[in-house]
């Protein structure tokens, strides 16, 4: 029998390991508590802005000499030999020296308030105790293809055998500007100054680039100040890329909360990184986007000729009576461009004369039109209240299913017959009507658009076969492409007079003038 002494020694002992291994527990659980949780998404925030105070102060590249020092100087964040991606955020490891033996280092790195990029010192303020040494960490964030290599960032350094003195000069000109910092601050910098045994200035160098993306700098665009078109959802200027002529749609947001204007940042960039993967010659090329302004812009090719919109009706400066063959050319090039966009899975959402540019004005060239705008009616959707206006747009060529938010490829064919109407007939769908209100009444309740006995049969069927109500009797545009080859051929046919179109002397004049136009814009 095992006496009780023992036993007791035993439960004793098991207890004490049992108490320090929870005692070990505490303290791994409490290390672990107090380690700082990094959230990337800190470091890619504006920091304070500090003062760059340089009365007193001289330039010198930090050495031994000057009693602190700097490595590296030069910064790359690893990628000294290749781009810097946009929107990825990188860091450098710096190391801070602090020579003197019996003074105190400030270092204030005066980092650069702009939306294009951040640099972000951790920390912004640093101190260093005399024969001391730290490392701190600069983050970068591009956010459009920008030039930042050779760009400098400021510090200034600061030594004083009171550390306080130092803390005070901190803490004077944190949030402060050249034009901010009174005379009241400037007496009380004096009096801080007495104890400040050394004041210097330099800077680092940016030593990397930003890659090629659709994230364009919105300074590269040389824009002209007056707009060329505006409607609901913006405005568009005519601007200078990197030598190419470009148009800039700017949205009208003014009214979103900063959550929204968010999330249709987002939305912005991933359909201009999809738009620029599409190439076909039926699409219009998109450029990219500017997105880190609060102004969000999309870039696009320019096309001298503009929209199909501007021809369409006698109140247009460049009105012009189209002939018939030259129209079904154009229907066929925009069939092939929605035939394109719907085998890649993409809806266009807002198919209509404005949204059509002018490629060519000769039905005999490669291609007449090129589609823009695809998908972009999703980003103004909460912004616009488009119950008043008939002129919106959208509403005139919407799908009835549509009003009942039912988005389908088929949408984009009903967009497409009315379209075809008004191209044909050089006028303003539901002209008559007094309100959006009505329109969607009309549509809805199954009737539509009048067509008398001018519009050649062919044509006819096509467009009926369009906006029919049930959108799974829609043609397909592979279909519709088919079927405008066979309105092609019985153009010669069909008997209808082309005396009225215009002659190829009046298509002439109007290139000639809005090339004219064009150079005229991008040359102020």
């Amino acid at each position: 029998k095992t006496p009780a002494w023992i036993i007791i020694v035993v439960v004793f002992f098991d207890l004490g390991i049992l108490a320090f291994a929870l005692f070990v527990v505490l303290i791994i659980l409490k290390l672990v508590s107090n380690i700082r949780k990094v959230d990337i998404n800190t470091f890619r925030t504006q920091q304070i802005c500090y003062h760059y105070y340089l009365t007193g102060s001289t330039s010198a590249e930090p050495s031994k000499e000057e009693k602190y020092n700097i490595d590296p100087i030069n910064l790359d964040f690893g990628n000294e030999t290749k781009p810097t991606d946009v929107g990825d955020t990188r860091f450098e490891k710096i190391e801070v020296t602090n020579y003197s033996r019996n003074k105190y280092l400030m270092i204030i790195f005066h980092t650069p308030n702009n939306p294009k990029f951040i640099f972000h010192f951790d920390p912004q303020v640093l101190f260093v105790r005399p024969n001391g040494k730290k490392i701190i960490t600069c983050y970068c964030t591009l956010f459009c293809t920008t030039k930042v290599r050779n760009m400098k960032i400021p510090f200034t350094m600061w030594q004083s055998t009171n550390k306080k003195v130092l803390n005070d000069i901190a803490e004077l000109l944190k949030d402060k500007t050249f034009e901010t910092f009174t005379q009241q601050d400037q007496t009380e910098m004096n009096k801080l100054k007495k104890n400040v045994s050394r004041h210097k200035h330099y800077y680092f160098t940016i030593r990397t680039d930003a890659s090629s993306s659709t994230q364009i700098d919105m300074d590269e665009l040389n824009i002209y100040e007056t707009p060329i078109a505006e409607g609901a959802m913006g405005k568009v200027f005519i601007g200078n890329y990197r030598s190419v002529p470009v148009a800039i749609k700017q949205f009208k947001w003014e009214n979103l909360s900063d959550d929204e204007m968010k999330e249709l940042k987002n939305s912005v960039i991933a359909e201009c990184e999809m738009m620029s993967k599409l190439r076909n010659p039926f699409i219009a090329n998109y450029m990219g986007s500017v997105t880190y302004l609060p102004q969000v812009s999309m870039v696009i090719q320019f096309f001298v000729l503009g929209a199909l919109g501007e021809y369409l009706r006698d109140t247009k400066e460049d009105f012009l009576r189209l002939p018939y063959k030259l129209k079904v050319r154009m229907l066929f090039d925009t069939a092939r461009g929605m035939e394109f966009l719907h085998e890649n899975k993409i809806m266009h959402l807002d198919l209509k004369p404005d949204n059509l540019l002018v490629n060519s004005l000769d039905f005999n060239s490669a291609c007449t039109i090129k589609i823009t705008d695809f998908g972009t009616s999703r980003f103004t959707k909460k912004s616009i209240n488009n119950s008043d206006d008939k002129g919106l747009g959208t509403p005139i060529y919407a799908a009835p299913e549509t009003f009942q938010d039912v988005y389908t490829n088929a949408g984009d064919v009903y967009s497409f017959a009315i379209t075809a109407w008004e191209l044909f007939y050089q006028e303003e769908p539901y002209m008559h009507f007094k309100s959006i209100f009505e329109i969607k009444d009309y549509v809805i309740s199954g009737r539509r658009l009048t067509i008398d006995e001018k519009m050649p049969k062919t044509l006819k069927k096509l467009i009926e076969m369009c906006w029919i109500s049930v959108p799974d009797n829609r043609p397909t545009f592979d279909a519709i492409t088919k079927y405008l080859v066979d309105v092609d051929k019985e153009i010669p046919e069909t008997g209808i007079d082309n005396q009225l179109a215009c002659s190829s002397d009046q298509i002439d004049v109007i290139i000639n003038k809005r090339t004219q136009r064009m150079k005229a814009f991008l040359e102020q």
